[in-house]
């Protein structure tokens, strides 16, 4: 689930103000607080903007209000894995997936010995692993939601 309620909640806005000051209707924020409609990225970064938060966690991907540029790359890569850890084992195959076609779509591009076919193969294959990624991630996170309600 998205932090957009919270969000709008931290600030003591009503819908009607944050539709007013946003653009987006009042009947499409609901829709997109309650998670029946998805926005384009455009509205995310939109609205993570208006918040001051980071389009990610807007969308509920992760905990990480902020990007601090003063972090390490070590403590950034550990607050990542202490994230993936988290994950169900279908989530981390996932990742892993996408991480592999990312390697071979690299490896490819490097070697500048694949076809557009081939290139455009490996894209699909990407765009297919990041699906099934996301829809795992956010399986997780509805679990993790309800166990911390529940």
């Amino acid at each position: 689930m998205n932090n957009l309620r919270e969000l709008r909640k931290e600030e003591e806005m009503t819908l009607d103000a944050l539709a007013e000051v946003t653009g987006i209707h009042k009947a499409r924020l609901s829709r997109y607080e309650r998670g029946d409609a998805q926005p384009k990225i455009e509205i995310w970064e939109r609205l993570a903007d208006f918040f001051g938060v980071e389009t990610s966690y807007l969308m509920g991907l992760n905990n990480f209000r902020h990007f601090e540029p003063h972090n390490s790359a070590m403590d950034s890569v550990a607050l990542l894995l202490e994230e993936v850890r988290q994950y169900s084992s279908e989530t981390k195959a996932s990742l892993d997936n996408v991480l592999e076609i990312i390697l071979g779509v690299t490896i490819c591009i490097s070697r500048q010995k694949a076809s557009e076919g081939e290139l455009l193969q490996q894209l699909a294959k990407l765009n297919i692993g990041i699906a099934d990624y996301t829809s795992s991630l956010i399986h997780d996170k509805i679990l993790i939601q309800d166990l911390h309600s529940g």
